[in-house]
């Protein structure tokens, strides 16, 4: 059923539809999955580490991966998607998953970690593409105003599905080699059977597009020739905010991959400070996603926004360092909401600043572009914190975070207002410098 948008005239009747909510309730499962499969086991990494008999570093690797196949892979992926449309993507991606996962329900022996590595490829080579088709079914589906709210609702998804992960901790408490067997088998078990539902219906019930362009911004898009990477990249307010991202959600995951190292070397009763930081931290991201997509919509001052985020998340990342100096359980639950609510929000309004500066270019091109830019440096800086914690102390290791939070700060200072997906709904011709 269609409902009309009572901001566009009678002669361009654009029309959003109902069965956008459905595929979107539809998509955000898909994205709580596969994100809890990406920490699965960073977040017991003490438990893994001794069951299958293999170091803290191999174990990080289950979620490093996702980084190189990043790096590797995303720009191939991004123009596989543009190619195949958004229902055969989510298709394709939902039916891969769910392999994945029976791969790693039959890599339950102890001298199997290298079957559960190739179980683990999938959801880490398909995370970022399931993650761009939040931005494509946010253009393809919903109004200008609403593609904000539309990626906070899905990055709450994935960092409800990471958040669940510290809840594994409590789960894995006995050192029963056979205990720790049946669990991993249950726990793979459950996202086999939930991500072949979430396919089935995915064939029933997504659909491409709706019949007609939901705003004027999307129809002024397939008139309009599409820029060239090379000439996005000279776009000095899109590579600004392409590191603004990438230093936001390269920090995120830095501390999730790290915290089960940090919080067990300076915390007694660590198993339980771990999983209470860890939940904290994750799903204080969701208010954090959620509200500024609310605030973006009302009050469209990217700029102004996105350095008041940095300026609390850089506070937050001093404070977490703080706490594990001295060993203090409240200031670290504190810092580590205040880090999930800021860094999450700051990463979520670059992104959505990118789609806006970037326009007419493909979201989720600009999407598969802004991880890849946040994996590379990851793929260094995750050995090294381990490194350095090992040598110096997580105190001193960490001190990397307040270098990203900085850089993002100082960055978000030379950024200016360039709202072109805005400018293209409200009038046509477009026009781009």
């Amino acid at each position: 059923m269609a409902k009309h948008d009572d901001s566009f005239d009678n002669e361009s009747p654009y029309k959003v539809y109902n069965r956008r909510y459905l595929i979107l309730i539809l998509y955000c499962p898909l994205m709580i999955l596969t994100s809890f499969q990406l920490l699965e086991y960073t977040s017991i990494t003490n438990v893994i580490a001794k069951y299958y008999n293999v170091n803290a570093v191999a174990v990080y690797w289950t979620n490093i991966l996702q980084n190189l196949c990043t790096v590797l892979f995303s720009p191939i992926i991004g123009k596989l998607i543009e190619k195949f449309g958004f229902r055969k993507s989510m298709i394709w991606s939902t039916f891969l998953v769910a392999f994945g996962a029976a791969i790693k329900c039959c890599a339950i022996n102890r001298n199997m970690f290298w079957l559960l590595m190739m179980g683990q490829f999938f959801p880490c080579f398909l995370c970022t593409p399931i993650y761009s088709l939040s931005s494509i079914l946010g253009a393809l589906w919903f109004k200008p105003t609403e593609i904000a709210a539309v990626i906070s609702l899905c990055n709450s998804s994935s960092i409800l599905g990471m958040a669940i992960t510290f809840l594994l901790p409590l789960v894995f408490k006995s050192d029963s080699i056979n205990e720790t067997k049946f669990k991993l088998f249950s726990v793979s078990l459950l996202i086999m059977v939930s991500q072949a539902v979430i396919f089935l219906l995915t064939l029933l019930l997504v659909a491409e597009k709706p019949p007609t362009s939901p705003c004027r911004a999307e129809e002024t898009r397939n008139k309009c020739e599409t820029p060239k990477v090379a000439d996005l990249l000279r776009n000095k307010n899109f590579v600004i905010l392409i590191i603004c991202s990438a230093t936001s959600a390269a920090s995120t995951q830095i501390v999730s991959i790290s915290l089960n190292q940090s919080i067990l070397s300076e915390f007694s009763n660590g198993r339980v400070v771990l999983s209470t930081a860890g939940v904290l931290f994750l799903v204080s991201g969701i208010p954090g996603s959620l509200l500024v997509g609310v605030i973006s919509k009302i009050y469209p001052k990217y700029k102004i926004l996105l350095i008041i985020t940095c300026v609390f998340s850089a506070t937050s990342e001093v404070l977490y360092i703080v706490s594990l100096w001295l060993k203090s359980v409240w200031l670290l639950y504190l810092s580590l909401i205040m880090f999930g609510i800021f860094a999450n929000a700051s990463f979520v309004l670059a992104l959505d600043f990118i789609f806006e500066v970037s326009f007419p270019f493909p979201e989720n091109l600009s999407v598969t572009i802004s991880f890849a830019a946040y994996s590379l440096p990851d793929l260094i800086l995750v050995p090294c914190v381990t490194i350095l914690s090992e040598n110096f102390g997580v105190v001193y290791a960490n001190f990397v975070f307040i270098l990203l939070g900085m850089l993002s700060l100082i960055l978000a200072q030379f950024v200016s207002e360039d709202l072109r997906r805005r400018k293209a709904n409200e009038m046509t011709p477009l026009f781009l410098n």
